[in-house]
């Protein structure tokens, strides 16, 4: 399925979030109605690094519909996030 960003930037202004088991990582995964939706694709990744100077590696999913799915960050070293970084480059890590 192709995602729609218009359609995805969207979905923000509403987006409920949980927070993942991921040891700390910072992990969200965007709330919805369906239960039955799962993860169909990574649609961007951004790579930075924390304020420990660990390479941290995120990446947005979406679910089967093309709609927000999850945040998913893993930090190299496995420890938790210090923090998120502030800014992120317009159009960086877009995957197509």
């Amino acid at each position: 399925m192709r995602f729609s960003r218009q359609r995805l930037v969207g979905q923000l202004d509403k987006a409920r979030v949980t927070p993942m088991d991921d040891g700390g990582q910072g992990s969200l995964r965007f709330n919805a109605a369906d239960p039955g939706r799962r993860f169909s694709r990574q649609i961007l990744e951004y790579n930075f690094r924390d304020l420990d100077g660990i390479a941290v590696s995120a990446t947005i999913n979406v679910d089967q519909f093309g709609d927000l799915y999850e945040l998913d960050l893993f930090k190299g070293d496995f420890t938790a996030l210090l923090a998120y970084p502030e800014t992120v480059e317009p159009d960086s890590g877009l995957v197509q």
